[in-house]
């Protein structure tokens, strides 16, 4: 069994939400429902981790065994799919206020499997019922920094578990290089809402669709790059360049106190539909 198969098995959310809505993975001002969320770590042999904070295993170092997501704000924490909530406590030394909890079981190639996942550094004891049953979706608590921890993130982890004949689990990958401590898996493959661990490639892809940022960003700035400076305002769906000296200056104040912008390439402002000068 592989990470594919699982992915198959057990699609998951993001442990974060608001107001129904779980976070899209984005970070800073793309995220769509605030917070200043950010993927602070990923899983495995991240600088952070060869440091040897995670200490080592056949002499060698640790990988980290999850995946950090930063936020301000105490963002709310949720029930990534339908799980049994097994454990919660206090871990001073490593994951603080924390829980555990796991998927039903399933069957694959004759084999039955499930996840355990953990939820940790968060700001106080969870409060979601302990030994039963939670949908989708429900509140665990909030984000915190409990723990070994540097500053306000959630630290969520998934290793997952097969059934043996005498009816006991055992960790599905066993403990290796490739794998983090304990049989801790990478679960990007599972993830529905795709983390974006680099803000560059979302700001890249603002400047190559030019047309799309019109129709998402309402009266925000256009700046022509190849060293011409020309300036531009999306209003109505339409582009107006900008030239009067007040209304430039006043656009260019909005740019860098509040990042409300892009810039592109001469030729592709010259096929943008314009209205008129502003």
């Amino acid at each position: 069994m592989n990470i594919k198969e699982l992915a198959q098995l057990f699609p998951i959310h993001l442990p974060i939400a608001n107001k129904g809505k779980y976070w899209n993975g984005k970070p800073d001002e793309f995220s769509n429902i605030g917070f200043n969320l950010n993927y602070s770590q990923k899983f495995g042999h991240t600088p952070y981790a060869e440091t040897g904070v995670y200490g080592y295993y056949n002499g060698k170092k640790r990988p980290h065994n999850g995946h950090d997501f930063a936020g301000q704000g105490n963002p709310p924490l949720v029930t990534p799919c339908k799980v049994w909530v097994s454990f919660i406590g206090y871990d001073k030394g490593g994951y603080g206020y924390f829980c555990f909890m796991e998927t039903e079981a399933k069957s694959i190639n004759g084999e039955t499997v499930k996840i355990e996942f953990v939820l940790a550094h968060m700001r106080e004891l969870p409060t979601i019922s302990l030994n039963r049953w939670h949908d989708v979706g429900t509140f665990v608590g909030y984000m915190g920094s409990t723990g070994m921890s540097t500053g306000d993130h959630t630290h969520f982890g998934g290793r997952p578990l097969v059934r043996k004949q005498d009816g006991s689990w055992v960790y599905l990958f066993q403990d290796e290089e490739s794998q983090a401590a304990r049989g801790y898996v990478d679960l990007t493959e599972l993830f529905i809402e795709k983390p974006v661990y680099d803000k560059q490639t979302l700001i890249n892809h603002n400047n190559l669709n030019p047309l799309k940022f019109m129709k998402d960003n309402e009266k925000k700035l256009i700046i022509e790059g190849d060293g011409k400076g020309r300036k531009f305002i999306v209003i109505n769906g339409k582009l107006h360049e900008i030239k009067k000296e007040r209304e430039a200056s006043a656009a260019l104040y909005i740019l860098n106190n509040n990042g409300f912008g892009t810039t592109i390439d001469g030729e592709t402002i010259e096929k943008l539909p314009k209205d008129k000068d502003f």
